[in-house]
């Protein structure tokens, strides 16, 4: 490379860096991000429980509308036999907004009925509506647990909040 053209060169690999790290740049992880949901289970035993979640979800919003998440919950259930128990479970799901400020979440993990089944592996999806309020997503979802002898569907509503 000729010597007057490298200053040149790099000046111009210094700005296209700049450029573009910011403008790729991830956003400040948001953990102080919460959901709460009503849910409804129906097992393929015939039980069936309405009740409601508490969640810790951790994200990472990344370029092009994509995302990052965890989610640590749990949530108070009650058997056939009215006897009630708690519910954990803990997912990690991956997003993406495909058409502005509407995204999905599809998310693996585990889930456990302490003392009602034990824990087992949990797929969801969620269809999330993002807001720009002190709630700032509203969201619907699905999630299959995988608890032999008797799976369940759950069906969630709810809402989240990020400080």
């Amino acid at each position: 490379m000729h010597p007057k053209i490298k200053p040149v060169f790099r000046l111009w690999l210094g700005i296209l860096f700049v450029h573009f790290s910011q403008s790729a740049a991830l956003a400040d992880p948001g953990l102080l991000s919460f959901r709460v949901n009503g849910l409804a289970i129906s097992q393929a035993g015939g039980g069936q429980v309405f009740s409601g979640e508490a969640n810790w979800v951790p994200q990472l919003e990344l370029p092009l509308g994509f995302k990052l998440r965890g989610e640590l919950g749990f949530g108070l259930l009650k058997n056939l036999f009215g006897d009630r128990y708690l519910e954990f479970h803990y997912q990690a799901f991956g997003g993406y907004e495909f058409l502005a400020p509407v995204g999905i979440e599809v998310g693996a993990g585990m889930e456990t009925w302490s003392g009602n089944g034990g824990t087992h592996a949990l797929l969801s999806s969620n269809l999330v509506l993002k807001l720009s309020y002190f709630i700032d997503t509203v969201f619907g979802g699905f999630s299959y647990f995988f608890l032999p002898g008797a799976p369940a569907q759950q069906y969630k509503l709810g809402f989240g909040i990020s400080f």
